[in-house]
């Protein structure tokens, strides 16, 4: 008899406004005598039942029967079950008006779920195409810096005689020292051109160096940024 059971009724939010419903319906005699109670249970009909709550539930007992011809505790008995039909009722409505909120309550929680799966995709997505992208770019970058290195001079020949060496910097330090009359004022017009465009070259080749390791070192922290 578990499933008879109900929690104590102060666990139950019963709405204050709620009061029990008079008694002035009248039983229908006729229906009642034409119901075979064992074949309900049996069958389990449970129609019969609901078709017959009203009447019975709301009917005034004192007004049907002489009451006075009959056993006090079994009116009580009637009269108790009639409030507790409605009790029940009650109940069944709160429980279906919870149900409601449950299955709202329910169905924002799986399209939150959903948008949230959506939204881990997309962030999924954007970080594998930044992660390709920064690793094209870290393609072009070392192939840059191929070019570059290939791009520069292995040696640098002496204007006057024909001397290699591996830097500029070696090359102006053996003119002045082999060739002092060339660096004091007898070069020639071509040779310090040559001189200013070596120069030029060695300043554009560190102004580039300079930019492509800023721009690794961005790209180096920025795919820092997007792996943690």
């Amino acid at each position: 008899m578990n499933y008879l059971y109900l929690n104590n009724v102060s666990q139950q939010p019963i709405s204050h406004s709620f009061v029990f419903n008079k008694r002035n319906e009248k039983i229908d005699w006729r229906r009642i005598a034409a119901i075979d109670v064992e074949r309900i249970a049996r069958e389990l009909n449970f129609q019969v039942l609901q078709d017959n709550i009203e009447h019975i539930a709301l009917c005034n007992i004192d007004m049907e029967v002489d009451t006075r011809a009959m056993d006090p505790n079994f009116v009580k008995l009637y009269k108790m079950a009639q409030l507790i039909i409605e009790y029940l009722l009650l109940c069944q409505d709160q429980i279906t008006n919870q149900l409601v909120d449950y299955e709202q309550i329910k169905g924002k929680s799986v399209q939150d779920h959903e948008e949230s799966r959506r939204e881990m995709e997309k962030l999924r997505n954007d970080l594998n195409t930044t992660k390709k992208e920064s690793k094209k770019r870290k393609k072009m970058i070392d192939t840059l810096q191929k070019m570059l290195m290939t791009q520069q001079p292995a040696h640098h020949t002496c204007p006057i005689c024909a001397h290699s060496f591996l830097s500029v910097d070696y090359l102006q330090a053996h003119i002045h020292r082999r060739h002092p009359e060339y660096g004091s004022g007898g070069r020639r017009e071509h040779d310090v051109d040559i001189e200013k465009e070596i120069q030029r070259v060695k300043d554009e080749l560190h102004s580039k160096e300079t930019e492509l390791q800023l721009i690794k070192v961005q790209k180096v922290c920025e795919i820092n940024f997007l792996l943690q």
